[in-house]
């Protein structure tokens, strides 16, 4: 696709909220898009940039709980900080967070766990390369 205009000024907090399926670490083609547009927004506002990343246990219709392998929240991560970086956010101004904890009761929405949360703060320590 076309590159996109880079934003002005004034910058304000964006964030992007990516699910998952089960045990895979691949996000949606508009996610993807969406992550792609934070990028340059990043760039231009000289922004932080914070990714957290979950994992996720299922209930199954047995009432068995069926948990995501483990380190899939770390592996998600690893993936979107690399995508980040290829598409010129500097790593320097990239945190990472990985929570991979399953969660004790995986109600009716327990794919909802199963995220990456991606959030552009402006203003912040950005280091350009």
């Amino acid at each position: 696709p076309p590159q996109d205009a880079a934003p002005s000024a004034p910058y304000a907090v964006r964030s992007q909220t990516i699910l998952y399926p089960f045990d895979s670490d691949r996000g949606s083609g508009p996610d993807m898009l969406v992550l792609r547009q934070l990028a340059v927004y990043a760039q231009a506002a000289r922004a932080r940039v914070t990714v957290v990343s979950r994992q996720g246990v299922s209930k199954l219709s047995n009432g068995e709980r069926l948990a995501e392998a483990s380190g899939m929240a770390k592996q998600r991560a690893d993936k979107i900080v690399g995508i980040l970086e290829g598409l010129g956010v500097p790593a320097a101004s990239i945190a990472a967070r990985v929570d991979d904890r399953s969660p004790d009761d995986p109600g009716g929405e327990a794919w909802r766990d199963r995220r990456i949360e991606v959030t552009v703060s402006p203003g912040s320590s950005y280091v350009r390369r």
